[in-house]
């Protein structure tokens, strides 16, 4: 009898292991409240671009509210160089480098960013064709003459979320950001779209043939001893280990999480199922939320706090293809007002689930 009841338990340990085994893994990315969240990555010759260099990520604003800092190394307003990327307050992205001889160059893409939307944004030194580039979505924004000039290294970090200065950390960026990867070499546009919506395979992080310096993928997080400080540092997967620690309000959420990237066991999006950012946002006491779907499915979409609890059901029910249109107004189900801060609106519709972040404010 004990045999039985021992054989039924590992019998029934393997079904769950194969039923964990069997469950697709939800992607994740970097969630920076806009408060004081970023990335720290010690300083590390490889990260000193004194040459032709590429910066790319994935990005997507939650809030367009003044100029925002996506990554950049050097501290503003000391006398080591720095070069940047950042999100404009004309809603417009910067790239910016100093040169060995103290001039500033500055490029700003021609496209304009909306809030709510993913981006896949590529900066692009090039000095054999002597110029610098921006790329949205692997197609050319900007381009500059880079003026003969060559970059200046600093032995400052690298930081991600928010830029430095000597009086302490300023233009905090909000919204989430993801497989954020740094070239010792100008990328052309095909290498750029070929591998933009895809995991970069090993052949381009086990060696230094690549010229991949860093590569965040933003999918766990681990005590790599970066700060001292816990489980909270992100691993890079170049032979670098330029690793990163996470600081303030940035988490790794799975909130939102897609970002286009094919990578194995991601939530692919299938065609025509979408949920966009709500609007206005933030918002008072009102907000739309629209959504699509491409087939007759069962669909809900319900709002929760930040706890995962459910706050208000907005639709439930089978409903045709097609584009529709829903209203919250601030209250749970039973009518109450809720208070101001981030809430969570999540469409599950034919086995697709997608969700998006609002912000209350009274």
């Amino acid at each position: 009898m004990m045999k039985k009841c021992l054989l039924y338990t590992i019998l029934a340990a393997g079904m769950l292991a194969l039923s964990l085994k069997a469950q697709p893994l939800q992607p994740t990315l970097l969630n920076f409240e806009g408060d004081d969240g970023r990335v720290e990555v010690p300083d590390h010759p490889s990260l000193d671009f004194a040459g032709s260099f590429t910066v790319e990520l994935w990005f997507q604003p939650l809030m367009l509210d003044g100029w925002q800092r996506l990554i950049g190394k050097g501290t503003v307003n000391t006398a080591e160089a720095n070069w940047s990327v950042s999100l404009m307050s004309d809603n417009t992205i910067d790239f910016f480098w100093e040169s060995a001889d103290d001039r500033d160059h500055l490029l700003s893409t021609t496209d304009t960013i909306r809030a709510g939307e993913f981006y896949h944004l590529a900066a692009v030194l090039d000095l054999e064709a002597n110029e610098f580039r921006i790329y949205l979505n692997g197609n050319l924004s900007a381009t500059a003459t880079a003026q003969g000039d060559t970059p200046a290294v600093n032995d400052d970090p690298l930081y991600v979320g928010m830029r430095r200065t000597i009086n302490g950390f300023e233009k905090a960026y909000a919204g989430y950001l993801d497989e954020v990867r740094l070239w010792q070499r100008a990328r052309t546009r095909q290498q750029i779209r070929r591998t933009l919506n895809k995991a970069l395979a090993p052949q381009y992080y086990q060696s230094a043939d690549s010229g991949l310096v860093a590569y965040w993928q933003c999918d766990s997080l681990e005590d790599l001893g970066i700060g001292g400080d816990g489980v909270d540092d992100i691993r890079d997967l170049s032979i670098y280990g330029n690793h990163g620690d996470l600081a303030g309000d940035v988490t790794l959420t799975t909130v939102g999480a897609y970002t286009g990237i094919g990578q194995p066991g991601s939530l692919a999006r299938p065609e025509g199922f979408v949920l966009w950012q709500n609007y206005p946002n933030p918002f008072n006491p009102k907000t739309v939320i629209r959504y699509q779907l491409s087939g007759v499915s069962d669909t809900e979409v319900a709002v929760y706090n930040l706890l995962g609890q459910r706050i208000r059901l907005l639709m439930q029910g089978r409903q045709a293809a097609g584009a529709y249109e829903l209203t919250w107004n601030g209250r749970d189900d039973a009518g109450r007002e809720v208070s101001s801060g981030f809430y969570i609106c999540e469409l599950k519709a034919g086995g697709y689930r997608q969700a998006v972040r609002m912000l209350l404010l009274k």
